[in-house]
C-alpha cells in the first residue's frame, strides 16, 4: 500500500480566511464525511473543532477548539484496508500546543479488534516528558521535555506490532526521542492488525477557547511496502488542487445554482462544499475527470483525492463510484466506494503515491498533465 493518505485540511473554507477561525458549524459536516471524530462525537454536543490559519499563514491546521473536555477532541481515520503485521507502518504530522499538556494522550493506533485500547500511544506524562505506551502500560519517556508550548512541531511516529520483535520510534523535529526494537507492542485487550489512526487534542477543563487547544496539519500515514514512500518522509506540507479545467471524459451532467463560468467546475470549487449545486449521474460506466489547479515543484509525495457523494433520490438503490487518475496511457481506477443508503453525503478518499504511468514519484510535469474524477460503477 506504501503510501496510504495525506491530509492538510484545505479545501474546507476559502483560502482567504479571515479572522481568527471559521466557527465549528462549517467544519463538522467535513468530519461527518470523511473522518471521524471531531464535533464533538464522542466529547459531548459542545465540543468544537476550527479551521484556522496554518504555521506559515498560507493554507489551514485544524484547531480542535473549546469545549474543556478531559479527554479534548480528536481527528481520527480509518485505513481502506488493515495493515499487515509483519508491515511497519508510519505516520507524521505538524501540531503546536498551547499549554503544557501534561498528562495528555497525543496520538492513538488502534487495530481492528476493538477501539477500547490501542497497541500504542504517544503521550506527555504528568511530569512533562513525552511517553510512549502499549496500551497503559509505559514502554519508554523521555528524560526531558522535547515539546515546547506556543511553538510549531512536527512529530513522526513508526511501529511494527508483534508480542517479541516489535519496534517503535517516535521523532520531533526530524531529531529520534523515544524508539525500541524487540519489545511486546502487541496491547492484549487489542491484537489485530492496524487500521484506526487518532490524533488527539489533550484537552483539559482550562482550555475554553479554540486558542488554546492543539492545532494539527500536514498529516501523512504510509506502511513500509512498496519502493518508495516506505519510511519517514519528513516534515512535508499540503496543498489543496480543486478542478480547473474539464477533462478529456465529460459524461456528467451539472446541477445547481451556480449561475457563471462553467457549472461542472465552479460547483466544485465552492467553499465550504455545498449541496444544491454538483455533478450528477445514473448511468453505469459513465465518468467525469478534470484538470487540477497546477503545481509549481517537483518532490511531491502523492495525491489524495477527496470526493463527496450522495443519492439524488430517496428509495433509490445505493450507487459506487470510483476514483479515477488518468496519467498518460494509463488509467488507474480505485476501488469503489457506495452512496450509501440515506440522502446524506459519504466521503471518498483515494491516493496516489506514485504516477501509475511511470511507478514513480510525481513530477509537477506530469501531474500537472495528469486528469482526475469520478466514475459511476
Amino acid at each position: 500500500m506504501a503510501l496510504l493518505l495525506v491530509e492538510g485540511f484545505e479545501g474546507i473554507v476559502p483560502r482567504q480566511l479571515t479572522g481568527s477561525a471559521l466557527t465549528n458549524e462549517a467544519v463538522k459536516a467535513q468530519f461527518d464525511v470523511f473522518w471521524n471524530g471531531g464535533g464533538g462525537q464522542d466529547q459531548g454536543s459542545n465540543a468544537a473543532v476550527h479551521v484556522v490559519r496554518d504555521q506559515f499563514n498560507y493554507g489551514h491546521a485544524l484547531s480542535f477548539g473549546e469545549g474543556g473536555f478531559s479527554n479534548g477532541n480528536f481527528w481520527e481515520w480509518v485505513t481502506p484496508v488493515p495493515i499487515d503485521l509483519t508491515y511497519t507502518f508510519y505516520i507524521g504530522f505538524r501540531f503546536k500546543t498551547h499549554n503544557t499538556m501534561k498528562g495528555a494522550v497525543w496520538l492513538q493506533c488502534y487495530g481492528y479488534a476493538n477501539y477500547v485500547s490501542s497497541h500504542l500511544n504517544v503521550r506527555q506524562t504528568a511530569t512533562g516528558q513525552l511517553g510512549i505506551y502499549r496500551g497503559g502500560t509505559l514502554l519508554e519517556q523521555t528524560v526531558g521535555a522535547v515539546i515546547t508550548a506556543n511553538t510549531w512541531h512536527y512529530m513522526e511516529m513508526s511501529g511494527l506490532i508483534n508480542s517479541t520483535t516489535g519496534t517503535y520510534e517516535v521523532k520531533i523535529d526530524g531529531t529520534s526521542v523515544l524508539s525500541g526494537t524487540g519489545v511486546n507492542t502487541v496491547e492484549n485487550a487489542n491484537n489485530g492488525p492496524v487500521d484506526r489512526f487518532r490524533i488527539q487534542s489533550p484537552g483539559g477543563a482550562s482550555q475554553t477557547t479554540y486558542a488554546e487547544q492543539a492545532m494539527i496539519d500536514d498529516i501523512y500515514i504510509l506502511d513500509s511496502t512498496g519502493i518508495t514512500n516506505n519510511t519517514y518522509l519528513g516534515p512535508i506540507r499540503v496543498y489543496e488542487a480543486l478542478p480547473a479545467e474539464i477533462g478529456a471524459t465529460s459524461e456528467w451532467s451539472s446541477f445547481g445554482s451556480a449561475t457563471f463560468g462553467n457549472k461542472k467546475i465552479k460547483s466544485l470549487r465552492e467553499k465550504p462544499p455545498v449541496e444544491t449545486s454538483g455533478i450528477e449521474s445514473s448511468t453505469s460506466t459513465d465518468r467525469q475527470l478534470y484538470e487540477l489547479d497546477k503545481f509549481h515543484t517537483d518532490n511531491i509525495r502523492g495525491i489524495s483525492v477527496k470526493s463527496r457523494v450522495k443519492k439524488a433520490a430517496a428509495k433509490t438503490a445505493p450507487a459506487d463510484i470510483n476514483t479515477v487518475c488518468v496519467s498518460g496511457a494509463t488509467t488507474d481506477v480505485t476501488n469503489d466506494f457506495r452512496t450509501g443508503d440515506e440522502l446524506n453525503s459519504n466521503g471518498a478518499i483515494a491516493t496516489f503515491g506514485l504516477d501509475p504511468n511511470t511507478s514513480a514519484l510525481w513530477t509537477k510535469d506530469n501531474l500537472n498533465a495528469a486528469e482526475f474524477g469520478v466514475e459511476v460503477g
